[in-house]
């Protein structure tokens, strides 16, 4: 039987969706994070070494960007963000 969990964490002002596929990846969308927990830190060391398999951003706003620093250390195999909205 595969099994796919979904976890959605509220953080604050922001939030962070992750999904871990039957395999074992993770998907994350969003990157939310607050002043006392990081989702990027609290999947990293769930992944054995295995860098996460998408990241995708909704858009660049600070609420949704503010584990970025944490993605780049633990590692990601794609990265979508949005276009610039000069508007």
């Amino acid at each position: 039987m595969n099994e796919l969990d979904f976890y959605l964490f509220d953080v604050d002002h922001g939030q962070c969706a992750a999904i871990r596929l039957p395999n074992g990846r993770w998907c994350v969308f969003d990157l939310g994070a607050s002043a006392t927990f990081s989702p990027i830190q609290w999947i990293s060391w769930r992944l054995a070494g295995v860098p996460l398999l998408q990241t995708t951003v909704s858009h660049l706003h600070g609420d949704h960007v503010a584990d970025f620093g944490n993605l780049i250390a633990v590692g990601t195999e794609f990265l979508r963000l949005p276009a610039y909205d000069h508007l």
